[in-house]
């Protein structure tokens, strides 16, 4: 019988990290030591920040190095009140072409990735394990895409809203 009183066969989702001989990485949405906590690994409010936020789902180190990252990246692309319908348009057609996964909430697109970052690491220290898990999550193609075209969309939008200052 497990610690908690259970018993779940060896690599089942269910088992906590502990029982599996692994470490958990993770704390409240980050990486511990990293991050705002409850929020992800950018701060408070990153979502709408020009790169989105970065959030860790859950990460574990395992007794024979595995190193296991679920991440999440999401932004908040959000057109001016005042904006024309052409304007609209455009911001819409921006969001298209970046390429991300995204829809429309009525108010705002709601852009998201996610990825797994999984490797074996040589490291023996959980601290120095999770600075290196971090920089690899920053470094993930998909993370750092993901990253590059939300600030790519931010950098349109706030061109689209100088055409409603320039008509003014």
């Amino acid at each position: 019988m497990g610690i908690f009183g259970w018993d779940y066969p060896a690599g089942c989702s269910s088992v906590p990290a502990d029982e599996q001989g692994g470490v958990c990485l993770d704390e409240d949405r980050t990486l511990k030591g990293y991050g705002k906590r409850g929020h992800g690994l950018c701060g408070k409010d990153a979502d709408l920040s020009e790169e989105g936020q970065v959030v860790v789902e859950n990460a574990t180190w395992t007794e024979d190095g595995i190193v296991k990252c679920d991440v999440e990246c999401y932004a908040a692309l959000c057109p001016d009140e005042g904006w024309s319908s052409e304007q609209k348009d455009s911001a819409q057609e921006t969001v298209i072409g970046s390429g991300q996964n995204g829809e429309w909430d009525g108010d705002y697109w709601v852009m998201t990735y996610s990825t797994q970052i999984r490797y074996e690491s040589e490291l023996e220290d959980e601290d120095a394990v999770i600075a290196e898990l971090y920089d690899k999550i920053f470094e993930d193609p998909g993370v750092k895409s993901f990253r590059q075209e939300m600030k790519g969309c931010n950098d349109v939008f706030t061109e689209i809203g100088k055409e409603t200052e320039e008509g003014e």
